[in-house]
């Protein structure tokens, strides 16, 4: 498959992704006014803990960024890190900062408080002394600040790569990467450990440790494609776009039944060991509806991959730091002061919406966008691990992903 179309892919990808987590805060803060489905319609989970968009976030991120680990030792051995952490930089700090720094400011009561802008800068909010910064908070960086977890995450994974690349050079390797990997995380959802302080397990749940599987199975599809991309679409080829579509409509299926488990519990419960372990199969589920969008003969393909989802998937990044403070101070206004009922409400939910698609427009085309321009490169400099990700894409489609 060509890599200008598979980028099309997960953009759209990306643009579900973003519409689960979104929807599954709006619905939030429906419930806070006072409405919500007893019985929910078919696959409404989706919806209702759209919370699983940002595993998919991980999938998509672990998929891209691993791809160039399995182009062969000598190419792997040529990657230049260093620009790939300046793409990495480039491609989450500059709107990340203005978050941050606009939310540390809003819910600031008196200067020192703008201290506490620097644990999420730098990645290390709720890890150790660090606490001591953010105790206590104001309660809206509960809402506003929701999303900021599942950065340190990625950052975290960034930080593990050049050790994956190493690792995965030799067999040898990569069966010591597993082994420790998986030692690591049976230790960790098996709880036998007793930290001190309850939030570094907490924190370890939304970390690339506690979500590790789900970062894997990114890997894991990256592998298949890669290494292996013939053979997985000859055979997917082999079953006819009618049974690609049931297997993904079985993998979706899936995620449903899953997701109706979780509502059967609390987050607090089943974040932590051992019913965190239930990411594993999350993970996986998004993996195979991954494999099969971008390698499938899927019939009615168009239903996934369209300008729409794309256009979502472009201004993913934005939408996402930017939809719960706007939902948040626009809910907090109406519960406050606005009408009651459910049509305004729900004529709220659209509003806001439109506002956060517009913000998130603006944000991508004027924050994030100038920072991702490429510069050229000599024509005689080493390939860098960016430019190993899709080689054959034009240059105004090449992703800093």
């Amino acid at each position: 498959m060509r890599d200008t179309p598979k980028i099309r892919e997960l953009d759209a990808l990306r643009g579900i992704a973003i519409a689960l987590v979104y929807c599954f805060h709006a619905y939030g803060d429906i419930g806070r006014c006072g409405y919500r489905w007893d019985a929910p319609p078919p696959g409404f989970q989706l919806v209702a803990e759209g919370h699983t968009g940002v595993s998919l976030f991980f999938v998509l991120s672990a998929f891209l960024l691993s791809r160039p680990l399995f182009t062969g030792p000598a190419r792997v051995a040529r990657m230049d890190w260093r620009e790939f952490y300046r793409r990495r930089v480039r491609r989450i700090m500059p709107l990340y900062t203005v978050a941050v720094l606009a939310t540390t400011a809003f819910c600031a009561q008196r200067p020192a408080d703008l201290l506490r802008a620097l644990p999420h800068l730098t990645f290390l909010a709720s890890w150790g002394p660090w606490n001591l910064l953010m105790v206590p908070y104001p309660p809206e960086i509960v809402s506003i600040a929701s999303p900021w977890w599942s950065l340190r995450a990625e950052v975290q994974f960034y930080l593990l790569l050049p050790l994956v690349a190493l690792a995965l050079r030799s067999l040898a390797g990569t069966v010591v990467l597993i082994a420790a990997a998986t030692a690591v995380y049976g230790v960790f959802v098996a709880s036998l450990f007793r930290p001190v302080d309850f939030s570094i397990i907490w924190s370890a749940t939304g970390s690339v440790i506690g979500r590790g599987p789900v970062f894997a199975a990114g890997i894991v599809v990256a592998w298949l494609v890669q290494r292996h991309g013939a053979a997985v679409r000859g055979a997917l080829a082999r079953l006819g776009g009618w049974g690609c579509s049931l297997l993904l409509v079985a993998a979706l299926a899936g995620l449903v039944r899953l997701l109706a488990w979780t509502e059967t519990t609390t987050a607090l419960a089943r974040d932590l060991p051992p019913l965190v372990a239930w990411h594993a199969l999350e993970g996986g589920l998004w993996a195979a509806v991954l494999l099969l969008v971008v390698a499938a003969p899927l019939r009615g393909k168009a239903v996934v991959v369209n300008r729409a989802w794309v256009w979502l998937g472009d201004r993913s990044y934005s939408i996402y730091l930017l939809h719960a403070p706007i939902l948040y101070v626009g809910m907090h206004a109406l519960r406050t002061h606005g009408p009651h009922g459910f049509g305004a409400v729900a004529a709220a939910i659209v509003a806001l919406t439109v506002v956060t698609l517009a913000a998130s427009s603006f944000t991508w085309a004027w924050i994030e966008q100038p920072f991702l321009t490429r510069r050229p490169r000599p024509a005689d400099a080493p390939p860098t691990y960016a430019a190993a990700v899709s080689p054959a894409a034009p240059p105004s489609r090449r992703r800093s992903e």
